[in-house]
């Protein structure tokens, strides 16, 4: 049905004794993300009934550290939601599987499919945003890299004009791309890079009639920009 393990975690031995707010130096996790952990995990706490929020990470590797370290400053009932395809729904998914004892639901796995233009699992959020307040009662958090979150601004601006807060981390020292080993591409302008390859390609996707021609002239200049800082000046060149 589309859930990672299908379960929820409940309490274990850490119990609220995890709740620290000393830097855990074991875990490799930078100080800055885990401190956006903390900045998460109270406003977790502060919510009545359905909050939603965002955690933007760009890596995959690094964002199931930091899940893993979450479950460890929460008390329990954390339920994670992974998304495996577009024809899911948000909300059918939770009616089916969420425990009634969860605390906090974590969604995961839409960058894995998603693509340029429509798509039926970021329409559906819209559409059935008002349902989430009457149907689940505890937090809602997208585990996402920028460009789903680009994704989701605009293709459901509704249910994202409903998001609490949005909370960015690192990539942490996961990140393994060959241009970074290689040629010391830094994580940030690597990340700038897809999202603006992303918006391209949506642009690509809208019919002619609606496109804007201005608007991608400017993210094809962005684009140069970005790969010149990277040092691929050959690629800097615009299109034909």
């Amino acid at each position: 049905i589309g859930l990672r393990g299908a379960r929820a975690v409940g309490p274990g031995s850490e119990g609220l004794a995890m709740r620290a707010d000393a830097f855990d130096q074991t875990q490799p996790i930078p100080e800055d993300d885990y401190e956006e952990l903390q900045a998460l995990d109270r406003a977790m706490d502060l919510a009545t009934g359905l909050t939603i929020l965002v955690a933007q990470c760009a890596s995959a590797t690094h964002r199931d550290l930091l899940i893993a370290q979450s479950r460890r400053m929460r008390a329990g009932g954390v339920f994670e939601a992974y998304i495996r395809s577009d024809d899911e729904g948000l909300i059918d998914i939770l009616l089916d599987s969420l425990p009634p004892d969860a605390t906090a639901v974590y969604v995961m796995g839409i960058e894995d499919w998603l693509r340029p233009g429509a798509s039926r699992f970021v329409r559906s959020l819209n559409s059935t945003r008002n349902h989430f307040h009457q149907l689940i009662h505890c937090p809602i958090v997208f585990w996402v890299p920028s460009h789903v979150v680009t994704a989701l601004m605009r293709g459901a601006p509704d249910f994202f004009n409903t998001v609490s807060g949005i909370y960015v981390f690192s990539r942490g020292n996961t990140v393994t791309r060959p241009q970074i080993d290689s040629f010391g591409v830094r994580a940030d302008v690597l990340e700038r890079e897809r999202e603006l390859i992303w918006l391209l390609a949506e642009q690509d996707a809208t019919p002619a009639d609606r496109r804007d021609d201005e608007t991608r002239a400017v993210l094809l200049m962005e684009l140069g920009k970005v790969y010149r800082e990277a040092g691929g000046d050959a690629e800097a060149e615009p299109p034909l």
